[in-house]
């Protein structure tokens, strides 16, 4: 699984851990969340480095900015960094359609591939 799908999906995947699930489902979704926050955490620090190799400190402030003529670069190893694939398996979380969750069609489809929603035998 490439980088940049958990750092799309990690808010998707919060909002479905800050559902009323029942403790089965409710512990594995936050396994799954916290391994895909502290690749997140990876990106993040990767992101800042970047940020301070190609661009310079705001004055009076803690923050920096990518300079004009850096973007491009900037955003090539950006675009590197969201490629890697990301070491191990991730076993997708299978939630019961009896679940009280409510997803919508974006959230399913950046959680696709971590979250499976199953369907009920009719």
């Amino acid at each position: 699984m490439k980088l940049g799908t958990i750092v799309t999906a990690v808010p998707a995947l919060q909002k479905v851990s800050a559902a009323d699930l029942t403790p089965k489902t409710l512990y594995k979704t936050s396994k799954l969340l916290s391994r895909c926050e502290k690749e997140l955490d990876f990106f993040n620090k990767s992101k800042n480095a970047l940020i301070m190799q190609y661009g310079h400190k705001i004055d009076d402030t803690d923050e920096y900015r990518v300079d004009d003529e850096n973007k491009t670069v900037f955003v090539e190893k950006l675009n590197e960094i969201l490629d890697i694939d990301v070491e191990g398996e991730f076993v997708p979380v299978v939630i019961p359609q009896s679940e009280n969750i409510k997803l919508s069609y974006d959230d399913l489809r950046l959680l696709d591939g971590l979250i499976t929603i199953e369907e009920l035998d009719v």
